[in-house]
């Protein structure tokens, strides 16, 4: 269901980027979409039914919600993009549209504005992150770069009614989907051309986009619940410098359990690392998350809860093994420090 979710994510966003409108009928999108998903979906039996399914998981994600005049009231839509997932770049274009080749892609159909990096450093392209800021080069081969065309659509994307996507380029056409992205602001930098020759060049600031769905989770316990747990987790851990490096002692097998349960009672069934629920529950019919320790115990990391997140399967496996695990973890650790723990 997710490309389902994600195409209907699209088909929402070029609706109301092309009427202006937050409220639509199921029958309006119907009469929008359903070729573009029949296209995309061959096999799909039953299209119409599987967008109802897939309106009725928006609505449980509370991306949508259903008002009492029989409408769909758009809320906050997530990307139509999972982060951490590769994509064939050229299946991006036939679904939506932009050049193929360039790095600054504006979709003439859809609201968005593709954003490619990694294939261009021999060019003069320094892209990466500064912090939670990702620094972008703008579009030109030679000369100074100008304000225009896929730079002008970068710096003007919110008043266009634009969302800016992120890739980063990997190998044999591929791009996996770094995130959803805002200009903030830019400036100008010295660098080589395609030529060898200095030029002035446009480096963007962009900001990663937060929703509803990113904000810190409210637990379903009660404060002093929370608060129990939080000191359960805490309260055997003023000195790590004697503690006897084994998993097999009470202490530490005491202490482990207490920061798993607090750090899973704070997350409260939603990733820290992509803020999407958890993918299923488990025999206990709890949500089912992983504690991933963001400083190894076996360098020194501490069994707190300030050291933990609690992570989907996807977004530990993707810190472990993926090719960004290391950036990933960066990232992880500057949304721990923000924590009121």
């Amino acid at each position: 269901m997710s490309r389902w979710r994600n195409a209907v994510r699209a088909e929402l966003l070029r609706y109301r980027a092309s009427t202006d409108r937050t409220r639509v009928t199921r029958q309006t999108l119907l009469r929008q979409s359903l070729d573009t998903l029949s296209e995309r979906f061959p096999d799909a039996t039953t299209p119409e039914q599987t967008l109802s399914r897939t309106l009725q998981e928006l609505r449980d994600r509370e991306e949508i919600a259903f008002a009492d005049d029989g409408v769909y009231e758009i809320q906050e839509l997530a990307p139509p993009f999972d982060a951490g997932e590769t994509y064939t770049r050229a299946r991006i274009h036939d679904h939506y549209g932009g050049k193929r080749q360039a790095g600054i892609a504006p979709s003439a159909s859809y609201p968005f504005v593709f954003l490619f990096y990694g294939a261009g450093d021999g060019y003069g392209y320094e892209d990466g992150f500064d912090g939670d800021t990702f620094v972008y080069t703008g579009e030109g081969r030679t000369g100074d770069m100008e304000l225009t065309h896929g730079n002008r659509a970068i710096r003007d994307h919110a008043s266009d009614g634009r969302h800016l996507y992120l890739f980063e380029m990997a190998d044999a056409g591929e791009v996996s989907f770094v995130g959803e992205y805002a200009y903030v602001d830019h400036f100008r930098q010295e660098l080589p051309d395609a030529t060898g020759d200095r030029r002035s060049a446009l480096r963007f600031e962009l900001e990663p986009v937060a929703t509803d769905r990113d904000a810190e989770p409210t637990p379903d316990l009660g404060d002093e619940q929370l608060e129990r747990l939080y000191e359960e987790a805490t309260g055997s851990n003023g000195d790590d410098e004697g503690r006897e490096q084994t998993r097999t002692t009470t202490t530490t097998y005491s202490r482990s359990a207490a920061v798993r349960s607090f750090i899973r009672a704070y997350a409260d069934g939603v990733c820290e690392g992509c803020g999407e629920p958890a993918p299923f529950r488990d025999g206990d019919d709890e949500p089912y998350l992983e504690v991933h320790h963001l400083h190894r115990r076996a360098d020194g990391g501490a069994d707190d809860p300030s050291n933990v997140v609690a992570l989907c399967p996807n977004c530990h496996r993707r810190r472990h093994y993926g090719r960004d695990g290391d950036s990933f973890n960066e990232n992880l650790i500057a949304y721990a420090e923000s924590r009121p723990f």
